[in-house]
């Protein structure tokens, strides 16, 4: 991550340290995990976002593909504690914090959308890429138990209120806990189900093709997607006193 390295940067290897050592120990049985995947962005006429429809790739934190399914995984530093409520269906989450003067700060984070967003990016590449069926057991993108890619997002909180093992619904599951976030590993156990879909090297076959073809050695794809961001924030804040103005 070169000198600009975060405390977010820094809860993000800690839990992929986590999830390795449960690959290590078989947790999962036979899976990959691959960090930091660039894939191109999938955009359709339905996509709420503008920002979706600017960027050409997005950064994925972690993938995990298991014989059983594949994981989405999106890493979170708060900065104070988390808020996880369930609303007609969806979830609304806001991160909470000490301001200055003793006053609570409340930001609501769109964590659900980004990843969710992230999920049918992959599941499109992957198709496009024919990454999907498998050579050996004739399994395709029709057999709807996959249910992949699955929704995981993992909260480092600094000032926890409570843990949640494993909250959320068939939508998006949350990991959330204080230092290294160590319920991450059972969240993605309890979505694991017994029977395998995809054969060992069907999981070998999707893992290699992203770490050959999805990765950034150089920083280069990290580098001008954060500074597509620092636009996109600087427009916002532009627009909004333009607003104010107004």
């Amino acid at each position: 991550w070169g000198r600009d390295y975060t405390s977010g940067q820094h809860n993000e290897l800690v839990m992929y340290s986590l999830l390795a050592q449960a690959l290590q120990r078989g947790k999962f049985g036979y899976a990959r995990l691959i960090p930091n995947v660039f894939i191109p962005t999938h955009v359709t006429r339905t996509s709420s976002s503008p920002q979706n429809k600017l960027d050409a790739f997005t950064e994925i934190d972690m993938v995990l593909v298991t014989e059983r399914k594949i994981y989405c995984i999106e890493a979170k530093y708060s900065g104070g504690s988390i808020s996880i409520r369930q609303q007609k269906g969806s979830f609304k989450v806001t991160a909470i914090h000490d301001a200055r003067e003793g006053k609570i700060q409340r930001k609501t984070l769109p964590v659900v959308e980004q990843n969710a967003f992230h999920c049918k990016s992959l599941y499109h590449y992957l198709e496009t890429n024919d990454l999907l069926k498998d050579r050996n057991a004739g399994l395709n993108k029709e057999t709807r138990a996959y249910d992949f890619p699955q929704n995981i997002i993992a909260f480092h909180e600094e000032n926890p209120v409570h843990s949640n093992l494993c909250k959320g619904n068939n939508k998006v599951r949350f990991a959330t806990d204080s230092y290294s976030c160590h319920y991450l590993p059972r969240v993605i156990a309890a979505r694991e189900e017994s029977g395998t879909l995809l054969s060992p090297e069907h999981v070998d076959r999707i893992a290699d093709y992203l770490i050959e073809h999805n990765l950034d050695p150089t920083g280069a794809l990290k580098e001008q997607l954060a500074h597509r961001i620092r636009s996109r924030k600087s427009l916002n804040k532009m627009l909004g006193d333009l607003r104010k103005a107004i």
